[in-house]
């Protein structure tokens, strides 16, 4: 299956942050040259869970953001209804123009993200879970161990000079 949970899910194992957005977001966001724009937000790719029913507003961003070199991948089916029926043609050249950009399984989406990590988790242990955080310019990430037993982890973040590790239990 490709909808958001098992996406979600895998993108949390491989140590990809990332947030949700809607229809109405994406409908109101920017496009820079390379980045679709939400709020703070900057993104270099757009995962679109399985859907079947896609309002043309939202395809003819996503057409803006793949012709700007936006990474949008469409997990498990192109959108194949128009929200309107008028708009339905134009969904369709949408959908057959960007062909390309669809990701059968799971397995194809994850190796279709381009997004370089910075910081990488490493264990062969346990499943390590890494969220990022950025307070006043100083970047914070945050590793939950989603496995019942300990595990030894090796972090890697490239360019960094110096580094603190906190334990959240102790301080």
């Amino acid at each position: 299956q490709t909808c958001a949970l098992p996406i979600s899910r895998g993108l949390r194992e491989r140590g990809y942050d990332y947030v949700f957005v809607d229809n109405e977001a994406i409908e109101k966001a920017t496009i820079t040259e390379d980045a679709l724009n939400i709020g703070e937000f900057n993104f270099k790719t757009v995962i679109v869970p399985r859907i079947s029913v896609l309002d043309i507003k939202v395809m003819r961003v996503f057409d803006a953001l793949i012709e700007k070199g936006v990474n949008v991948i469409f997990a498990g089916a192109l959108p194949t209804i128009a929200f309107m029926e008028q708009d339905q043609a134009e969904l369709d050249t949408l959908a057959k123009k960007h062909n390309n950009n669809f990701a059968f399984d799971l397995n194809s989406v994850y190796s279709k993200i381009t997004v370089e990590r910075p910081f990488k988790a490493t264990t062969t242990d346990a499943t390590i879970y890494v969220s990022p955080y950025d307070l006043q310019g100083t970047k914070f990430f945050y590793l939950a161990n989603a496995s019942t037993v300990d595990a030894k982890v090796s972090f890697n973040y490239k360019g960094a000079r110096a580094y603190r590790v906190y334990d959240a239990s102790t301080g």
